[in-house]
């Protein structure tokens, strides 16, 4: 029997074998090139439709929790200790932790970090401005949200942080 010739089983075998490795090798380059299509914010609004928790780094800071809110730079994370609301450009690296649920995501009309900021600033509570890296950190009332900054009323009097180094807000739960 002829190595080519249609009716061997054996090469019929080894084209179907041919076949499905080619097929894997194409479906596996295509799952890479849509991931490398996403961005974080993309990534975090998978958490949030899939009730999966959350992890953000910024310097030695560590924040769980479930994002409930994502949208451009902006991802609202439900935590232990209170509502976070995160510039995801601040953060070093975000890690889905899989979680059982379903996820419960909110609806805002809110486009981004910036625009959050300035709802925050109409609250009458404290919150925890973060910067990037995590070092730096100011308790206070946000009085105002200027262009590239945002006023903090603290304990020790008004500190200015600049916008584009703030991580993370941290809206603390009140302890009773």
């Amino acid at each position: 029997m002829c190595e080519d010739d249609p009716f061997d089983l054996g090469l019929h075998r080894r084209m179907e074998t041919r076949i499905r490795q080619e097929f894997e090798v194409a479906e596996s380059e295509a799952m890479i090139l849509a991931a490398r299509q996403k961005r974080m914010s993309d990534v975090a609004w998978e958490a949030s439709q899939a009730g999966h928790m959350v992890r953000i780094l910024v310097g030695r800071r560590r924040l769980d929790g479930f994002p409930v809110y994502v949208r451009n730079d902006l991802m609202t994370m439900e935590t232990p200790n209170g509502r976070a609301e995160v510039c995801l450009p601040g953060v070093d690296a975000l890690t889905v932790l899989p979680t059982l649920g379903d996820g419960q995501p909110e609806s805002h009309a809110v486009e981004t970090f910036l625009s959050r900021m300035g709802m925050l600033q109409l609250t009458e509570e404290d919150f925890e401005v973060v910067c990037r890296g995590g070092e730096s950190g100011f308790t206070g009332r946000i009085e105002w949200v200027a262009r590239d900054h945002v006023a903090v009323s603290t304990a020790i009097g008004r500190v200015h942080v600049a916008l584009e180094r703030v991580a993370y807000v941290m809206r603390r739960t009140k302890r009773l």
